[in-house]
């Protein structure tokens, strides 16, 4: 939250329904001063922050899915380094 361009008052904190229920049941004093929304198409685990400057998709979904990109760029890369190298001699065990 801290590198996005708001001041916290006008950002919106979007959360599952039933994480926002625990967080104010669990933690009531420190949210006080959150906006925070329920969103039934956020997944448990993951958030969204909005303003009118900026949008911050923290959901798992987005989140596995950078994982992944990152996973398969350096398979890639890995294979890519693989058909580029030279075959090694083959030794002769005499």
């Amino acid at each position: 939250m801290q590198a996005l361009p708001d001041t916290r008052s006008e950002m919106k904190i979007h959360l599952e329904p039933g994480t926002l229920h625990k967080l104010k049941e669990l933690a009531s004093e420190k949210i006080k001063d959150w906006t925070l929304v329920a969103d039934p198409a956020i997944s448990p685990g993951g958030c969204r922050i909005v303003s009118d400057k900026s949008d911050a998709d923290a959901s798992v979904e987005t989140r596995l899915n950078s994982c992944m990109d990152q996973v398969a760029a350096k398979l890639n890369q890995t294979e890519i380094k693989g058909i580029n190298q030279e075959p090694e001699p083959a030794v002769d065990a005499e």
